[in-house]
């Protein structure tokens, strides 16, 4: 919980509702962490967060993954460049599949 900032007693106490984005964030963060998945998937995480917020919880997530030897498997393009490998779905599509979309 440290690690995320949640280490306050007031923020622990708080109903998670009652908490800002971002410590909702953190929170999600930490729940998803404590279950020692082996794959984690984010789908345009963070996105309701002000950017410099959102790269930091990011980094966290991101260093704890690489600790605990989690893939984190991830659709942002603003996290790139933290990205051991890089997969661009265009290339799983059919020229109808994406005029239909």
């Amino acid at each position: 919980m440290a690690r995320f900032f949640l280490e306050d007693p007031i923020i622990l106490r708080q109903p998670v509702s009652q908490l800002t984005h971002e410590e909702q964030y953190r929170v999600i963060a930490v729940r998803v962490l404590i279950g020692n998945p082996s794959v984690i998937l984010l789908d345009e995480p963070l996105v309701s967060i002000i950017p410099a917020e959102e790269k930091q919880i990011f980094q966290q997530v991101l260093s704890e993954c690489r600790s605990s030897g989690i893939s984190l498997i991830y659709t942002n393009e603003m996290f790139s460049p933290y990205a051991d490998k890089i997969i661009n779905t265009q290339e799983f599509y059919s020229h109808e599949d994406i005029a239909l979309s």
